[in-house]
């Protein structure tokens, strides 16, 4: 193997072996060589920054030089797929035959670290590596080792940098052997992790084309290398998914003779970690039905290295009560905010799990990307009832770069949909007015009433309510209508405060002011509101039927007057005159009482109260009763016309206007003159507060002697048929007629029964 001079010969037959090993490797260069590839990688693939931890990838094809004699070999790399990239690691394997030379050869190219050598006494042999930079190698070059070198031979692969944990080598040690037999053993490794990339070389110093390699290895370049007699080096790599002691067998077919082997195991990159956490999750709300879409919740994706994807997880409502989801109209999942980019959506879930695939796929970042879950809450067409939502992402979810899973999301804040009514009103009532209602309530007394316009009250012509009720979520306005039932008021006030509002004629704020219809019935509900647009089923307040206000009366101040068969009498009664309100009595004879036959006229005024009256809307007749009981409010009375009093006749038309005289009637005003029952129709119109005086013309044709007669106005109809009493008499006019022969009063005594009583006078 050897000869005396330490020089080889070459001989042509010698260079056949190495040119066509050349071509071998040339053609697998360009054709690619299937078996180191792995499943699922493709043929030079570009570097990636985020490649799981298994395999680890070979990524181009190996680089074999040959040469002889102690020269240097130069090794280039193509310009594909092969050639090595930042990050990449280069391996560089090889030696020369014995030499007395022993370490004079390795790498040439600067930045190798030396892996492991054998110093055996046969082929000088070792392993060199390199992380590549930013400007990786083109070209790596190996020393001949010197003049006594035989058979020179290099070769180097490149291992994919993204594939290899940062520390490149399994454990702190490689393992060396040097083997006293031509079969060399790779030596023992202990794996230390689970996808290690275990590497054995071999070198010897024999001739044999048709040796073999490690039982279960691929070879790398995936052919032997055979440089002349003096030299032959291999390297084999397996992967294993296994940690713990690694022994590759021995190198088969191999003649006997020296040699060593190198084994080594090689880390690979951790499998990156995708951690799922909790957001800032919005604080816990109640809302309304129908209260449009709103972040429920939050989370972040965060990668330990690289990017990954999220393509399906699945989000738990956590509904309270159980089923709360039939309270959601749609659940979403969106960035930046619920009007950011859709990602996923679920619309009418029909669970409180909800799995979401297929929509855009969430992207997760070394520095974290935030989701929001929006919710959108169905109407208040949903069942009556509240409902909670806090949703979260449940533990199961897909990364889509396989990443670690980690971490866990929750949700402790709850958004609650509220389709509960509040209480209803209470101490309700009305009264009916002149085109007009009062209505009294006191309103809801829950914590959530609506204080502005919490209180709506439906009006059904009618004595009945129909079934309209105000639609849930809106308010109506005063006057707008719903079916058969009118908004009669629209009510903001506190909660459980007592409320008296009129609807109609002098309406309320809030309320309708149109004119309802005196002698129609109107029904009423008062519905109360809360904050979340739910209304409770109402309230009965009752049926009314509005009734034209009727101007009522007091009897004020009253003249008698002597007739003068005229409508206005000039003459007061009396000598001297009477004045206003006082009564005819028999002391002193001046008073003259009137006796049969004699007719007076009595001016009366009355005060016209609470609403005005309009022209021939009144009827009065005139009422007398006997006794010393002054009052106009007692006793039993009888209307003038019938008994002791009539009307007297006279050539002055019945009704004939009158002017006033009475004293107080400067804001009154005169009506009529009267001589039959009723009066006729009033001819004119009065407001509250004035003043109306009428002129009474009476006769006592059957009025009883020295008898005191009290006299008083009611209100009647146009027949005279009813009698309706003044709500009150400031003054009741009355008169004692003449007295009889029975007591006679004469110019000097008074006798009785032809016996003198006393002194007397006369008219």
């Amino acid at each position: 193997m050897a000869n005396s001079s330490g020089k080889i010969k070459m001989k042509i037959k010698r260079l056949i072996k190495p040119l066509l090993i050349i071509v071998l490797t040339f053609s697998w260069l360009l054709t690619g060589w299937p078996g180191v590839w792995l499943t699922n990688q493709i043929r030079f693939p570009q570097k990636i920054s985020n490649v799981q931890a298994a395999p680890i990838a070979l990524r181009g094809t190996a680089k074999i030089g040959i040469g002889s004699n102690g020269s240097d070999v130069t090794l280039t790399f193509d310009t594909g797929g092969g050639a090595p990239q930042e990050g990449d690691v280069v391996f560089l394997w090889g030696g020369h035959g014995n030499s007395s030379d022993a370490n004079a050869f390795g790498p040439i190219t600067a930045g190798y670290s030396m892996v492991g050598t054998i110093d055996s006494t046969g082929p000088k042999f070792g392993v060199w590596y390199k992380v590549m930079g930013a400007t990786p190698d083109t070209q790596v070059q190996g020393e001949g080792g010197g003049n006594a070198a035989h058979g020179v031979v290099y070769g180097a692969y490149v291992i994919d940098g993204s594939t290899i944990d940062a520390s490149i080598f399994d454990q702190t040690a490689v393992s060396t052997g040097q083997m006293a037999s031509w079969v060399p053993n790779g030596p023992a490794i202990n794996v230390q992790t689970a996808g290690a990339w275990v590497i054995t070389h071999a070198a010897a110093s024999a001739t044999d084309s048709s040796r073999g390699t490690v039982s279960g290895y691929t070879l790398i370049p995936g052919q032997t290398v055979n440089e002349t007699d003096d030299f032959v080096s291999e390297a084999a790599y397996i992967v294993t998914s296994s940690t713990g002691s690694e022994d590759p067998p021995a190198w088969s077919s191999w003649a006997a003779g020296t040699g060593g082997a190198i084994t080594i195991a090689l880390k690979p990159a951790p499998t990156p970690t995708t951690t799922l956490s909790t957001s800032s999750d919005p604080a816990a709300a109640t809302v309304a039905p129908a209260s449009g879409i709103r972040s429920a919740g939050q989370f972040a994706y965060t990668t330990s290295s690289g990017s990954d994807t999220i393509t399906a997880l699945t989000l738990t409502l956590a509904g309270s009560p159980a089923g709360s989801y039939a309270a959601v109209d749609s659940v979403s999942i969106r960035d930046t905010s619920c009007s950011g980019t859709l990602y996923f959506s679920a619309v009418t879930p029909s669970s409180d799990s909800v799995s979401f695939s297929g929509g855009t796929a969430l992207s997760a970042t070394t520095g974290g990307n935030t989701y929001y879950v929006c919710v959108t809450p169905k109407d208040h067409t949903l069942a009556s009832g509240t409902y909670s939502v806090s949703p979260y992402v449940s533990s199961t979810w897909t990364s889509g770069s396989g990443n670690t899973k980690a971490g866990t999301d929750s949700n402790a804040n709850a958004l609650t949909i509220d389709n509960t009514a509040p209480n209803g009103a209470t101490s309700v009532s009305g009264t009916a007015g002149n085109a007009a209602v009062t209505l009294n309530w006191t309103t809801s007394n829950s914590s959530d009433f609506n204080t502005t316009s919490g209180s709506v009250v439906y009006r059904w012509t009618g004595s009945s309510a129909g079934s309209e009720v105000p639609a849930e979520g809106s308010t109506p306005t005063a006057g707008a209508t719903n079916g058969t039932a009118t908004a009669a008021c629209v009510i903001s006030s506190a909660g459980s405060s007592a409320q008296s509002k009129i609807d109609g004629t002098g309406g309320s704020s809030g309320c309708t002011t149109t004119a309802l219809t005196n002698g129609q019935a109107y029904t009423y509900k008062v519905f109360q509101k809360d904050n979340y647009g739910n209304y409770d089923a109402g309230v009965s307040i009752g049926s009314f039927t509005p009734t034209a206000a009727s101007a009522t009366f007091t009897q004020n101040k009253y003249l008698w007057y002597v007739d003068n068969d005229l409508a206005d009498p000039t003459a007061i009664w009396g000598n001297p005159d009477l004045i206003e309100n006082q009564a005819i009595v028999v002391v002193p004879s001046g008073n003259d009482p009137p006796g049969t036959g004699q007719e007076l006229r009595l001016r009366v005024n009355y005060v016209v109260n609470t609403t005005g009256i309009s022209i021939s809307e009144k009827y009065f007749k005139l009422e007398y009763k006997a006794g010393t009981d002054g009052t106009c409010t007692t006793g039993s009375w009888t209307d003038v016309g019938t008994g002791d009093w009539v009307y007297a006749t006279s050539g002055v038309t019945d009704g004939a206007d009158i002017v006033k005289v009475l004293s107080d009637t400067t804001t009154g005003k005169g009506e009529e003159y009267v001589k039959s029952k009723p009066s006729q129709a009033n001819h004119v119109a009065a407001s509250a507060a004035e003043i109306i005086e009428y002129d009474f013309h009476i006769v006592g044709t059957g009025a009883t002697a020295n008898t005191q007669y009290s006299f008083r106005v009611v209100e009647t109809n146009n027949l005279g048929a009813t009698e309706v009493v003044f709500d009150g008499y400031t003054s009741c006019p009355t008169l004692i007629t003449e007295p009889g022969t029975a007591n006679l009063l004469r110019h000097g005594n008074v006798f009785t029964e032809g016996i003198e009583k006393g002194f007397f006078w006369v008219n």
